[in-house]
């Protein structure tokens, strides 16, 4: 039957597809009408439904309205009428029919494809209101009468966008003997069950319809439990014997899980299951092995009841035979679920259709929208009485006399009318549509509108109705608003491009076409102000500028005399900005400021520390423009932002190449290093190559520089470096490591021989003798190499390994080269043993805490006590904390340590405090862990409460690699401390990370000079430009200087002639004991 149904539908689908354009035969085309004749004197059943959206839920599925139907299919169907066009399934065919069809459109419609189906009933108890066709007998089938099984078939038809609109059926001509015992089983359980008020009810029926007519000895029923987690047995049921009744009471104490036992499983697969035996299903398929032993039950099948794709309950059947699967009667209680599933599904859409019905009556009287019904062409049918008081009108009456013409009555803009039609004539919704209307006197106001196409049975469009809100203050603040966010927002996108943008000419030209557009103005520049290289007078030079279209011949202010050609400049040099209308000035004005184009300007004065820099012209050529004075105070702040940028880009320039390169050699720094060696080796990595990571050191030139001066030894470090870098290859990297010491990225070599050769080509070329100064000075080389990845992945563990290869070289003469060998690493045993030690060192207290003052060099006041942490080994004697602390960061001991120093020196400092003594702030440094438990803010607040020391006293030190290793957590963590009243210092300014680019991100109070560059400040004029700018940006951004390894009169002297009043060193006091600290308080 299916190959023949599958041929029929194949054959009529052209037919089919044309006869679907049309309302009926009547109204078909004539090269459509050929086909009908033919389709309908057929003797099987054709007809086409149209699918549509369930108004009430999408969860209820759709409706279904009969398009057309030939002769035989409404007699197979037992129609109640010949007019089916447009009628629900429900309003034409018998209530068991639709059910069972409605189903099998359902199923098509949510499957996408063509699907097999049948039907069963009983025709006797369908006897009145049938069609004519019936009457007639056109099909003159014996099996229409009584007990009927229809099968068939049903295909969707799609649009070009893949939405189904219609579906289209055939029902083939019964053939004789396909009444069966089934049909009649099903005929009287489906109208049992329409019948039935409740579910359970429903249930019982359709259990024991199943069990008496077809041979099953119980049946029973599981539903899902309120929460969903598990099948419960309900009361409804079936048994024949007492045996059965025991099962039955034993089985309703069950619960099951989804996917456990029969129950469990065909919840989840939603598919019938069918069992010969059984015994044979293992026991965790099957809980009740035992109970059904008792009960003697061999066969067993269950089946989903269906709601859409929601299950509502599993039926389980069982007998005391063996059973083969019985296809038919598998379809048969299949149908009966469904039956089922569709009763309750229906009985849900007539209460949704009530409540529904009594809800909208009410939202309408009294809904806070306005609610409209409209002709297609411009007329209110029905309104709301909110909607008149929304347009002025005292009545809905009023507002329906008046308003006769909505498009040109009602809208600001027509068009708008034309726009709303479009829409719904295009999607037959449409949400949020704003427009500007009239109200009764002529007012006008806002409204946003809801609506939706109305159309009849034929689809035809005959209205639209929906909803409407006044908007009016909505879109006043939001104009208000949108004027100033824009201006703010483009403020702080300039800002982000002058802080970030490395590049000054970019990061300004990017902050001024921003600022351009947020402020809406055709053009935006900058005159700096500078001094005539003629006069020598101060002069205003446009430096910067955008424009929002390029014009054809760049244009310019002349160059301004700052206090002789216009009285304009008077309030710029106040720091006041000042608005022109251009129209309103003079012919001489115009022209010095080139304002010939504009209509309209704003001058916003450059203020760097209350000096006058320049100003930020914004200029609008369209029409006049008033600023007002929110958008002024705007552009002032961003002026000195802008002032401040460049200001700091002069200073950045020279502090970031220095921050990136070695000044003497001009080769990449450690910093550079850090970058370059990870990137290279990921490189690597990823072309599968091998790396070479060398470690070279000059031998002898610190004999060289020790005797002959610094002098010497600088240019000596120049001339080598001038010899290695001759002999790398393009893509090599060398990078002074700090003294006479470099390290050598070697990329894309394939053999370690690869980097021998070229060590051996390194030491060559130091061979020849230096000519520096009339001397004649010989130096060597020793180089230790790793490589990639025999001798590690990462780049701290090649340059530890290239060191302990250079170790080896020098220990056995110098002069040479070593690769690294595993067996180099003997010192690592000691560094496990003293990793040994200091587990348990505290407890020991093998710690000590010496003091170092922090002094004001003015005063020579003692200003704070860092507290420094040294280690008193019981063998080896104080060990360096460079040694340690590494050590203690890694095995992570240094938590523990850090917070005793921490309760130590707050203690310490409030022992002072109340012993009398010059209150300082005690300084306490945390290492990278310490600073990222999660628990510091407690940790320091517990300190400062068991000390019961206030918070100001306390400054807490970090360094650049601590602070830039999580940047939003160190910025968080610094505003806490912050908060509390804690001061934050950064330490090692200028040797870690990023010396800048915190500056705006962190919250703390005091940058310190490293002593690397505090050293050669007398000797070297770079490193004393260096900390001429650290200290000048500090000053500027208002942040406390403290330079760090001051030893010498000499440089505290400089210092001092610098701007830097807090200096830490030898010169001042070295680290002590806490009573000698005690003591240098007490001489205060």
């Amino acid at each position: 039957m299916d190959k023949d149904v599958g041929q029929k539908m194949k054959s009529v689908n052209i037919s089919i597809a044309d006869m679907t354009k049309c309302s009926g035969a009547d109204e078909m085309e004539e090269d459509e009408a050929q086909f009908w004749p033919v389709l309908e004197e057929s003797s099987d059943g054709i007809f086409v439904v149209t699918v549509e959206a369930n108004e009430v839920s999408s969860t209820l599925g759709a409706n279904f309205r009969l398009e057309i139907a030939n002769q035989a299919a409404l007699a197979m169907l037992w129609c109640r009428t010949d007019k089916v066009k447009g009628l629900l399934l429900r309003e034409c065919l018998p209530l068991s029919v639709a059910g069972q069809l409605w189903l099998h459109l359902n199923r098509c419609l949510q499957q996408g494809k063509p699907i097999d189906f049948e039907l069963f009933w009983d025709i006797a108890s369908e006897t009145t209101g049938h069609s004519s066709a019936l009457k007639e007998n056109k099909i003159n089938n014996r099996s229409l009468v009584g007990n009927t099984r229809i099968r068939g078939k049903m295909a969707p038809k799609m649009t070009g966008t893949g939405k189904i609109e219609k579906i289209v059926g055939i029902l083939p001509k019964p053939k004789n003997g396909e009444v069966e015992t089934e049909a009649r089983l099903l005929a009287r359980i489906t109208q049992a069950i329409a019948s039935c008020d409740h579910f359970e009810e429903a249930i019982g029926i359709a259990l024991e319809g199943v069990c008496e007519t077809s041979g099953w000895d119980y049946g029973e029923a599981w539903i899902p439990s309120r929460d969903g987690l598990h099948l419960q047995c309900v009361g409804a049921g079936y048994s024949s014997s007492e045996r059965l009744d025991q099962f039955k009471t034993l089985s309703q104490e069950f619960i099951f899980a989804p996917d456990v036992g029969i129950p469990g499983r065909v919840w989840v697969s939603k598919r019938a299951e069918w069992y010969q035996d059984v015994y044979k299903v293992w026991d965790k398929d099957f809980l009740r092995v035992e109970l059904a032993k008792n009960a003697g039950i061999k066969a067993s099948l269950a089946v989903p009841i269906m709601a859409g794709d929601r299950v509502l309950a599993v039926l389980v059947f069982f007998m005391t035979e063996k059973r083969s699967q019985d296809r038919g009667m598998v379809d048969i209680v299949l149908t009966i679920a469904a039956q089922l599933g569709s009763a309750m599904q229906h009985k849900q859409v007539e209460e949704a259709l009530r409540a529904a019905e009594q809800k909208y009556r009410s939202i309408f009287e009294n809904a806070v929208e306005g609610i409209f019904q409209t002709t297609v062409e411009g007329r209110y049918l029905t309104v709301n009485p909110m909607l008149a008081r929304i347009y002025g009108y005292d009545s809905p009456e009023e507002l329906t006399e008046s308003l006769t013409d909505i498009e040109h009555q009602l809208y600001f803009e027509p068009k708008r009318r034309f726009e709303f039609r479009r829409l719904l004539q295009a999607n037959d919704a449409v949400w949020g549509f704003e427009s500007e209307v009239y109200r009764k006197d002529g007012s006008t106001i806002w409204i946003s509108e809801n609506a939706r196409a109305i159309r009849d049975e034929s689809g035809n469009l005959v209205g639209y109705e929906g909803t409407v809100v006044d908007i009016t203050k909505r879109k006043q603040a939001e104009r208000e608003l949108q004027k100033r966010d824009s201006l703010l927002q483009g403020v702080a996108e300039a800002m982000n491009h002058l802080l970030i943008d490395s590049d000054r000419g970019e990061a300004v030209k990017k902050a001024l076409a921003t600022l351009g557009m947020a402020a809406e103005v055709g053009r935006v520049y900058i005159c700096i102000k500078t001094n005539n290289r003629i006069s020598g007078q101060p002069t205003l030079v446009m430096e910067f500028d955008w424009t929002e279209v390029e014009p054809a011949l760049q244009r310019s202010p002349n160059p301004l005399n700052l206090y002789a050609e216009s009285k304009l400049l008077a309030p710029l040099l106040e720091g006041k900005p000042v608005a022109i209308i251009t129209t309103e000035r003079s012919y001489k004005e115009r022209s010095l400021f080139g304002w010939d184009e504009a209509a309209s300007i704003l001058m916003v004065p450059i203020m760097v520390n209350n000096d006058f820099w320049g100003y930020v012209g914004f200029e609008e050529a369209r029409e006049p423009r008033k600023w007002s004075k929110s958008e002024e105070s705007i552009l002032v702040a961003i002026a000195a932002s802008i002032g401040g940028a460049l200001q700091r880009y002069r200073q950045e320039e020279q502090i970031r190449h220095q921050a990136f390169h070695d000044l003497l050699t001009g080769l990449p720094n450690r910093k550079q290093l850090d970058f370059r060696l990870p990137v290279a080796l990921e490189l690597a990595q990823q072309g599968k190559q091998k790396l070479a990571v060398m470690f070279l050191d000059l031998d002898r030139f610190k004999i060289i520089n020790d005797t002959l001066g610094h002098p010497v030894g600088d240019e000596l470090l120049r001339q080598a470096t001038e010899r290695l870098q001759a002999c790398l290859r393009e893509n090599d990297t060398i990078v002074r490591w700090g003294g006479d010491e470099f390290i050598l990225i070697l990329e894309r070599i394939t053999h370690s021989e690869d980097a021998a050769q070229l060590a051996q080509r390194l030491l060559e070329s130091l061979r020849p003798a230096f000519d520096i100064d009339g001397n004649q000075l010989y130096i060597s080389g020793s180089i230790g190499i790793s490589l990639y990845p025999d001798d590690g992945s990462d780049a701290n563990t090649l340059i530890k390994n290239a060191d302990i290869a250079l170790y080896r070289v020098k220990e056995q003469g110098r002069n040479n080269y070593k690769l690294y060998k595993p067996g180099m690493d003997s010192e690592a045993s000691e560094l496990l043993a003293l990793d040994n030690d200091l587990h348990g060192a505290l407890e020991r207290q093998e710690f000590l805490i010496h003091y170092q003052p922090q002094v004001n060099a003015e005063t020579g006041q003692i200003i704070g006590m860092e507290a420094l942490l040294r280690w008193q080994h019981p063998k080896l004697g104080i060990v360096p904390p460079k040694t340690f602390i590494p050590l203690a960061e890694e095995n992570g001991i240094i938590v523990e340590l850090g917070k005793w120093v921490l309760h130590s020196a707050v203690a310490q400092n409030k022992i002072w405090q109340d012993a009398g003594l010059p209150k300082t702030r005690a300084i306490v440094n945390l290492s990278t862990r310490q600073f990222h438990q999660p628990d510091l803010i407690e940790m320091v607040l517990e300190a400062l409460s068991a000390a019961q020391m206030e918070p100001q006293w306390l400054e807490l030190e970090i360094n650049e690699t601590t602070a830039m290793k999580d940047v939003e957590f160190t910025s968080a963590t610094l505003d806490k401390l912050q908060e509390i009243g804690v001061s934050i210092s950064i330490d090692d300014f200028g040797v870690g990370y990023a010396s800048l680019s915190y500056l705006k991100k962190f919250s703390f109070q005091t940058i310190k000079i490293h002593q690397s560059f505090v050293q050669d400040l007398a000797t070297n004029p770079k490193e004393a430009a260096i900390v001429t700018a650290m200290i000048t940006l500090g000053q500027q951004l208002n942040l406390s200087v403290v330079a760090e390894g001051v030893e010498t009169e000499e440089q505290r002297d400089l210092l001092r002639t610098l701007g830097c009043r807090e200096m830490q060193g030898y010169l001042f006091g070295k680290p002590v004991a806490a009573k000698t600290a005690t003591r240098l308080l007490a001489r205060e």
